[in-house]
């Protein structure tokens, strides 16, 4: 089945996965409130889902998305995957500007001291 067919036959589930949300964030905001907590509660559904065509077309967007809209889209990328990745590209980004940094910094090169003092 294609992506489009199984979203398709999603829908009725949706439509009252969705009242029952209503809901539930009612309650769950009621609680929060008196817990003193400011959130907005989310869920996140399972689906079955053809993950190659969907992979592919969060491919083709990639170059206008932004890194993590991109991992948030994969279907076979969990919630707490996206946050390990992020944080080990960010690690790596570093590690990458502070080798360009050191390799930057001018050496002593003892023949351009020689030209220098030919001038």
């Amino acid at each position: 089945m294609t992506a489009t067919e199984i979203r398709a036959a999603y829908e009725p589930l949706n439509a009252k996965t969705d009242l029952f949300e209503y809901q539930v964030i009612d309650f769950i905001e009621g609680i929060m409130k008196i817990a003193g907590i400011e959130d907005n509660p989310t869920f996140k559904r399972s689906q079955i889902v053809n993950q190659l065509e969907e992979t592919e077309m969060v491919l083709s967007a990639a170059e206008w998305l932004d890194e993590e809209t991109v991992l948030r889209k994969l279907p076979w990328v969990t919630v707490d995957e996206v946050e390990e990745i992020l944080a080990r590209r960010a690690e790596a980004d570093m590690a990458r500007m502070q080798n360009k940094a050191e390799e930057d910094v001018p050496i002593d090169d003892p023949a351009a001291e020689d030209e220098e003092e030919l001038e």
